[in-house]
């Protein structure tokens, strides 16, 4: 008698751990249909903003993309401690210029297709600019391409040209 009463408990049992996997699983399968139904209705949106600036763990500044004081759209990148920078900048007049230089050793490299000065009057040619460490009156290469004549000087101490390209 008592192994017909145990049976009966565990038939039991069986069927309440049946009953609860079902609802269980109902309940996955209705979390599932909701999720799926608000995905599907997602609408992409839009965000708008003057400028994205982009910070480290430590607050710093490591990335910014809006527009310079001249109005230009810069992208600028930034290593730790301002030690190195990479911008590149389109302007208004049509221009754009990569810029890459070294704050700590003062080395730089500039290509451009061609740019508007603000601090002057005209336009940069378009070229290439490499500039070597020192106090900025050495190591320059300049590839710069006037109209029907492109032109490769290399300018050592105090500005001297070493060598330019007839």
């Amino acid at each position: 008698m008592e192994d017909q009463f145990e049976l009966g408990r565990e038939i039991d049992n069986l069927r309440r751990s049946i009953f609860r996997t079902k609802c269980g699983a109902g309940l996955l399968f209705i979390c599932l249909g909701v999720g799926i139904f608000a995905l599907w209705n997602r609408r992409v949106g839009t965000v708008d903003a003057n400028e994205l600036v982009l910070r480290d763990k430590a607050g710093n500044v490591v990335a910014r993309l809006g527009q310079d004081s001249y109005s230009d759209t810069c992208l600028t990148l930034t290593s730790n401690h301002d030690a190195s920078v990479a911008s590149l900048c389109v302007d208004e007049g049509g221009g754009s210029v990569l810029d890459l230089h070294n704050l700590t050793e003062g080395s730089r490299a500039m290509l451009t297709p061609g740019f508007t000065i603000y601090e002057g009057t005209g336009k940069i040619r378009p070229g290439l600019m490499i500039h070597g460490p020192g106090d900025g009156s050495s190591n320059l290469v300049k590839i710069w391409l006037a109209p029907g004549q492109p032109k490769i000087t290399v300018v050592g101490e105090r500005q001297r040209v070493i060598w330019s390209s007839p």
